[in-house]
């Protein structure tokens, strides 16, 4: 994940770049690639399409040198093949030259995802102040109130 000067790239951009790699694989199959999607949906091949879907995520986050252990590890693989899924879908209905709407959408979907990760920080991030202050108020009034205090 570094560039041929040794510096990092950034995990936003790679993770991009593979997906668009990805896609632009598709291109010599596009007029045939809805029958083809169609097909690997098909009831019997549900598990191993699901599997291959799995593998190439888990290639690009292991690439993009993600090393983490705990559910973080499902969570970015699910949302990475959503985001691909989805750029696929919207791959296969775009005219424009070069594909440059479905790139347009990729980034959207990136977008999206990195701020729906800010917020949820965010979020946690407050439920813990939230906690703290409220952890903070009980002692306070513990005090206030006398039963905070130890008597030897």
């Amino acid at each position: 994940m570094f560039t041929d000067a040794g510096e990092r790239i950034p995990i936003r951009a790679f993770i991009r770049d593979a997906i668009e790699f990805r896609l632009r694989l598709i291109i010599p199959y596009i007029d045939a690639w809805p029958e083809a999607v169609s097909m690997l949906l098909h009831p019997a091949l549900v598990a191993e399409s699901a599997q291959l879907i799995g593998t190439m995520v888990d290639d690009v986050w292991f690439y993009a040198g993600d090393k983490s252990a705990d559910f973080n590890w499902y969570t970015k693989r699910g949302i990475l093949a959503k985001v691909y899924g989805a750029t696929q879908l919207a791959m296969l209905s775009d005219d424009s030259p070069d594909f440059i709407d479905t790139w347009a959408f990729l980034d959207r979907q990136l977008d999206a995802v990195m701020e729906f990760g800010k917020v949820a920080r965010n979020v946690q991030e407050s439920a813990k102040l939230l906690q703290d202050i409220g952890e903070a108020g009980i002692t306070q009034l513990s005090n206030i109130i006398g039963m905070g205090q130890k008597r030897r």
